[in-house]
């Protein structure tokens, strides 16, 4: 029940750069007092020697929440040159203090730094009779330090050993991560739907609950191996799928992960996806699936409507989200979403509905 304002004001600089101010006002989640300011300067240069580019931004944002003082800052930096043949590469760092809380937006972690880095080489292929365009491989880095004590919290290394992708844009992959990671509190890791029903349930303490696997405080190192391919998303029908095994936490666990899209006009297209996690833990085994349906209908050059349908057997919840989406003409569009949910928390196949909402929004880009 109170009002929300986004205002962004964005100008060119340079010949390819922009730098920008960014406001919002008021908390969708509640009455209480919620404000922030941001600004934001990004570079690219595209002519460089050899047709190759070089991109960098750099942002700070502050926030003002009712109740919290202090440490409500954010900002970072960035580089990449994204190359679409030979060597490409990126670096961005960001800090996100402890009371940041960007009441119109989100963060998954506050009280962090993260630093993330990519190094790609990628080989183009001239002339080739076996119908192959291209292999590459490199690796991704990631890692999030907590600022209160310095002490790590997460670490990835994902190398990808080769990716080959053909000239009808059909591709496999593969992967191998390394993850190190320092839980500080039990982390509930499985809960499902269901505890919710039993009185003896207690959300103070869920990890006591026998049917909840909680992995307990820690440090934990585990590496898994991933492979999968697609077909090129041009043709009527496409595929695509994954498998990745390896150990996990203290146990293992296997994914699998596969993809079917139809296209029977240019104007529709259908996607079904279904992915499935057997994990085994020493606290307990559990198998979890995912489920979805995506129905994109394109109306005209200015008007689409996509429908996306989600089921998981944890939270036993059926997702529906429909978006009816117009662009008039460039900088102004409107939308029109509709979200539904429903749950069988005891699986009795008797869902009820838990939430249902209506939006409008509509956007307009003054140019000065």
């Amino acid at each position: 029940a109170t009002d929300v304002f986004v205002g962004r004001l964005a100008a060119n600089v340079l010949e390819e750069s922009a730098v920008g101010v960014f406001v919002t006002d008021g908390d969708p989640s509640s009455n209480a007092d919620s404000s922030l300011i941001g600004t934001d300067f990004r570079y690219r240069n595209s002519r460089l020697p050899g047709g190759r580019m070089v991109q960098a931004q750099a942002w700070y944002q502050e926030t003002e929440s009712e109740g919290l003082e202090g440490e409500n800052r954010a900002y970072g930096l960035g580089f990449s040159v994204p190359n679409s043949q030979g060597w490409r590469f990126g670096y961005e760092t960001k800090i996100i203090e402890e009371n940041f809380r960007p009441a119109v937006g989100f963060i998954d972690r506050a009280g962090v730094r993260d630093n993330q880095a990519n190094l790609v080489y990628e080989y183009r292929i001239r002339n080739s009779r076996r119908g192959l365009r291209s292999i590459s491989t490199g690796f991704d880095y990631y890692r999030r330090d907590r600022l209160d004590s310095g002490d790590l919290d997460t670490e990835i290394l994902a190398l990808r050993p080769f990716t080959i992708t053909t000239l009808t844009n059909d591709q496999i992959f593969s992967q191998f991560r390394l993850n190190s990671e320092t839980l500080i509190a039990p982390f509930v890791i499985y809960r499902p739907a269901s505890v919710f029903l039993d009185p003896a349930y207690n959300s103070a303490n869920p990890c006591a609950h026998p049917d909840v696997v909680c992995i307990q405080p820690g440090s934990y190192e585990y590496d898994e191996f991933r492979i999968g391919g697609r077909s090129g998303q041009q043709r009527r029908i496409a595929m695509g799928g994954s498998f990745t095994t390896g150990e996990f936490y203290n146990g293992s666990a296997d994914q699998y992960n596969v993809q079917l899209n139809w296209r029977p006009s240019e104007r529709l297209r259908f996607s079904l996806q279904y992915r499935v996690n057997e994990v085994a833990l020493p606290q307990g085994d559990f198998t979890t699936r995912l489920s979805s349906f995506r129905a994109e209908l394109i109306l005209s050059s200015t008007l689409s409507w996509v429908n996306l349908v989600q089921y998981d057997n944890i939270s036993e919840n059926v997702g529906l989200n429909s978006r009816l989406h117009w662009i008039p003409q460039a900088g102004r569009e409107g939308f029109i979403v509709f979200n539904h949910a429903v749950v069988d928390p005891d699986r009795s196949g008797s869902y009820r509905s838990t939430s249902a909402d209506l939006s409008v929004k509509f956007s307009y880009t003054f140019r000065l």
